[in-house]
């Protein structure tokens, strides 16, 4: 399987089935220490929304439910993951708005959702909840990659530089 630039390839990640259909996944004690701060692919990211950058909040976080720890899931999993989001998000009583982060070329693409009304460290946590490595905060037309786990926010310039409408 090939790797998108910037997103690391999983190290040894076996998986077996039980008899009774369910998958079961053995991963080796010592893996190695994500960086999502320094990951090209989240830096680099632009975002893809129906709502025009005029229309959008003062402030908002916007999570994705894909590919779990930069590791790459089939698009019928990561669609479940993104409902499941979305159900989480109904369940909270947040609203929220379609935004889709990738490349600017749009070869990878991860569907997720803007949040607004709450704070950041509510977002990073519904982010770490659906396993991603960091969640972008936007402030004042600026954005912030914002880890999920320990270390500090990475400033990302201005939104409206990466804000695409399709």
């Amino acid at each position: 399987m090939a790797y998108p630039i910037g997103i690391p390839e999983p190290i040894s990640l076996f998986v077996e089935t039980s008899d009774a259909g369910l998958n079961r996944v053995r991963i080796p004690a010592r893996l190695p220490p994500r960086r999502p701060m320094q990951n090209p692919a989240y830096i680099q990211a632009c975002l893809r929304s129906p709502v025009p950058l005029s229309e959008l909040p003062p402030s908002f976080g916007i999570v994705t439910a894909c590919n779990p720890f930069g590791r790459l899931l089939t698009e019928e999993a990561n669609q479940n993951r993104t409902h499941r989001l979305r159900e989480q998000l109904t369940s909270l009583g947040l609203d929220s708005f379609p935004v889709t982060g990738g490349d600017e070329a749009g070869v990878h693409l991860e569907p997720g959702f803007g949040i607004p009304g709450t704070d950041r460290d509510a977002i990073t946590r519904i982010g770490a909840k659906f396993e991603q490595d960091a969640v972008f905060w936007v402030s004042a037309g600026i954005l912030e990659l914002v880890p999920c786990g320990p270390g500090a926010a990475k400033t990302l310039g201005r939104l409206d530089t990466r804000w695409l409408n399709p």
